[in-house]
């Protein structure tokens, strides 16, 4: 069924699009975009020259919000926009895979940046880490963001980025500081037998 409609939506130059209750929506949109949010899960096709749409906007946005927990993405912090990984100004869409929850700080800061290029951006920022008096590591914006890109670039691309793991002082003591526990704790367990 799809791949003959598919073959069928390329050859004509705009689709018609119907909302979810089956109303016409004024205006035609392009064979690509039909084609992407038919692929992307945003739309059915319902004929050769026509797509209907799944989800309205809001309950697209809610869907999203619900899906990633209302935490958002990058910061971990607690979101209520929804931020696309490939903006819409570069082509992206508004599907459920291209689409993630933001806090008003991130979204702000990626704005119409890539994954990879919002990360070099992270980057170029300065480190604000600090410990208290317990020494207790605070992780600042900056790492935060930067751990959750590197998830996100793996899910989205199936690789890590290198360099993307964050390279402060703070960070190298902390990894100093468990390779001696695990060490410890393994001494330890060998003379407890």
């Amino acid at each position: 069924m799809g791949v003959s409609y598919l073959v069928e939506l390329l050859t004509n130059h705009v689709i018609g699009v119907i909302d979810k209750q089956g109303r016409p929506l004024p205006g035609m949109t392009t064979v690509q975009k039909a084609a992407g949010l038919v692929h992307g899960g945003r739309a059915v096709i319902r004929g050769p020259n026509q797509i209907q749409l799944l989800w309205n906007r809001g309950e697209f946005v809610r869907y999203v919000l619900w899906r990633d927990g209302y935490i958002c993405q990058y910061c971990g912090r607690p979101g209520y926009t929804v931020e696309h990984i490939v903006p819409r100004s570069r082509g992206g869409l508004s599907t459920p895979a291209n689409c993630r929850c933001a806090c008003i700080l991130c979204n702000g800061l990626k704005r119409d940046r890539t994954l990879e290029e919002f990360q070099d951006y992270i980057l170029s920022q300065p480190c604000q880490c600090h410990t208290d008096s317990n020494w207790v590591r605070h992780m600042c914006y900056k790492h935060q963001v930067l751990e959750r890109i590197a998830q996100l670039l793996v899910g989205f691309h199936g690789q890590p980025i290198p360099g993307s793991r964050p390279t402060c002082a703070l960070t190298k003591r902390r990894s100093r500081r468990r390779r001696r526990r695990s060490r410890s704790a393994a001494t330890a367990a060998k003379f407890h037998v």
